[in-house]
This record gives C-alpha cells, structure tokens and sequence, in this order.
C-alpha cells in the first residue's frame, strides 16, 4: 500500500497522514502492526480505520491505544467530524476496542458491524484549561 499511498501525496498533499500508519512496541523497537485511514475525510467529515496487530502481540493493548492515537489526531484535523471503522461479527476482541475508545455501532450486515465516533464539540472553559496543563 505504501506505493499507492505516495503517488497519492505526490498528486495531492491533503492525503498526508490519511493513510497507512504502523504500530510500534515502543520498548522492544519493532513493528507490531499497522493502522490507517481508507483516504481523506468525505464532504460530510467522515473517514475510516482500518487496524491490525500481528497475533502474538494481541491481548496487550496496543491497539486500543493506537486506536485513541488515530482518532485523537484525526480529530485535530479541523475536517474530521468522524471516524468509522468495519468489524467482522465474529472478531469480539477488536470490537471491544472500538467500543473501549468510544465508538458506538451504527449498522450490522450479515457479516460485519460498522462503529462511528463522532468528534466531540469542546466548550471554551475546557480549551482553556487544556491550555494550562
């Protein structure tokens, strides 16, 4: 995917960041996954995430922080409203992450279950305590 991710930045610069991303174990220095985003927000916003873990590293919570990670920079991004993500029905594990980051179902097909977090509005008095940390 990294070819077709850099023609992307090549032809366009908004695609940078919305794209494949890996995951680390900081401690040990080596990839344990990957996560992205399926392109640049539509009109309405909205992007997806898509995430693995290879499988001796599951169970340890490095994907529930590289989701957080992922949604906290998108939301940075003053376009994204929200993030979606697609889960086989049968993949509890990776559903439990989606909910534990704040992710809600929002449609179910036969297969899979698609969960959507929305960017929450924060309130000036917020902003500036933010501010002093």
């Amino acid at each position: 995917m990294l070819p077709f991710y850099v023609e992307s930045l090549e032809e366009n610069s908004n695609y940078l960041g919305f794209g494949p991303w890996i995951i680390m174990d900081v401690n040990q220095e080596r990839v344990i996954g990957d996560i992205g985003f399926k392109g640049v927000p539509d009109q309405e916003g909205n992007v997806e995430l898509g995430y693995h873990v290879i499988e001796a590293e599951r169970n340890q919570g490095f994907a529930t922080e590289a989701v957080e990670k992922m949604c906290s920079w998108a939301f940075d991004d003053g376009k994204v409203k929200s993030v979606e993500a697609q889960c086989d029905k049968s993949n509890i594990p990776s559903q439990k992450v989606l909910i534990n980051n704040g992710f809600a179902q929002t449609l179910s097909t036969r297969d899979m279950f698609t969960f959507k977090k929305v960017k929450q509005k924060k309130d000036k008095k917020n902003r500036e305590s933010r501010k002093e940390i």
